[in-house]
């Protein structure tokens, strides 16, 4: 019986699997990722990692040289004047899913983590001291499974079959550049359309090495408890009517759309022998940001197990030890701002945080992995005060 098999080589997977070898040396060899894809493999996602992410990697030493792009703002299109803010330093990087996590996988399988590949979890079933595993490629048994495993997570759905999950759909693709794009270190959201539950964006990217522009559209699906209505948005149309305003024929590219899984709070995530990390627990769901989210679940988890003995009654602490990180309360601050941000105060709540740059200054930082200013933080509320009653 192996101690931990891990479902999923996406980068929470392989960030549990570095971090738990680098904390405990003598599970080398004894510490199983299961992936049912083969490396190099795509995944679509728009690939804006923020700094957050990549301080994880670099203290691993893990952060690969793969092809990115550096991005040092933002620029927000709302209801209020057009903002950017910019910093002179790196905040984060657009990098492409096909080269992070093939460059990720083969690193990890160098420290001594083993890792299987097309390999397809089919079952679980909880024993009282393991858990068995039905594969593509025959029967396994561990004293601790984590699901990283994605949207679809099976895990998940073993665990928590109660809560509804919060969805997002999202809808993206790559163009070249045209007149009237933003600089390429900079990320543009334009939350204009309130029909939409979300935002578009655009930003720099490299495809095989070529300057190319993703765009994309992000939509929630929003379920009963985000006290939000949801909206019936045809996020392919709008995309393509994004594509036409720039003189580009839908037409002419290939459109990928998938789903995102959202943190919800109250969700589920320990159970017995079971564990979730990465988008199976759920990312922000106001952004819909996964990457840097994945890769600090995944430092968080390998920490927590390292230190703690294998057996239901001390997993239970994996709740806990999550809910109470900066990942975690920042999740949850998230899901609670959505009724806010989307809801039917939508437009005062965009008056209230686009009139001047401070809330952009804050996302910014929050991106780059750092806390804002107490002198700006002053000024957001401050202002904010003055917006919502009228000063």
């Amino acid at each position: 019986m192996l101690p931990i098999v891990i479902v999923g080589a996406g980068p929470a997977g392989l960030t549990t699997a570095l971090r738990l070898l680098a904390q405990a040396p003598a599970l080398a060899d004894r510490v199983l990722v299961l992936e049912k894809a083969r490396f190099p493999r795509d995944k679509i996602c728009a690939g804006g990692l923020g700094e957050r992410g990549l301080r994880v990697l670099r203290d691993l030493d893990a952060l690969p040289e793969v092809p990115c792009v550096p991005i040092h703002g933002f620029c927000m299109l709302s209801s209020q004047p057009r903002q950017a803010v910019r910093r002179e330093g790196c905040i984060g990087l657009v990098i492409r899913r096909l080269e992070l996590d093939a460059a990720l996988a083969a690193l990890a399988q160098e420290r001594g983590v083993r890792l299987r590949q097309g390999v397809k979890v089919t079952g679980l079933q909880e024993l009282s001291d393991r858990v068995r595993l039905e594969t593509s490629d025959g029967q396994l048994e561990a004293a601790v499974v984590v699901g990283a495993d994605g949207v679809g997570s099976l895990v998940r759905r073993h665990l928590d079959r109660e809560l509804p999950g919060l969805r997002a759909q999202v809808v993206e693709v790559d163009t070249q550049a045209v007149e009237g794009d933003e600089a390429r270190d900079l990320i543009t959201f334009d939350i204009r359309d309130h029909d939409l539950l979300g935002y578009s964006w655009h930003f720099a990217t490299l495809v095989d090495g070529e300057p190319r522009m993703c765009r994309g559209v992000y939509h929630l699906r929003p379920t009963a408890h985000e006290g939000l209505e949801p909206v019936g948005t045809d996020i392919e149309a709008l995309l393509a009517a994004l594509l036409t305003e720039r003189g580009l024929d839908p037409a002419a590219h290939r459109f990928k759309r998938f789903a995102e899984r959202c943190y919800q709070r109250g969700a589920r995530l320990v159970q017995g022998r079971l564990l979730l990390v990465g988008e199976a627990a759920g990312i922000d769901p106001v952004s819909g940001e996964g990457l840097a989210h994945g890769i600090e679940y995944g430092d968080l988890a390998g920490r927590f197990l390292a230190r703690t003995e294998l057996e239901p009654a001390a997993l239970a602490g994996w709740q806990r030890s999550l809910e109470r990180s900066r990942l975690g309360w920042d999740l949850a601050l998230c899901h609670r701002l959505l009724r806010h941000l989307y809801g039917p105060r939508r437009e005062r709540t965009e008056a209230m945080l686009f009139a001047q740059e401070h809330a952009l200054k804050g996302c910014v930082h929050r991106f780059a992995g750092e806390l804002p200013g107490l002198g700006l933080a002053l000024r957001a509320a401050l202002w904010a005060g003055r917006v919502r009653w009228g000063g």
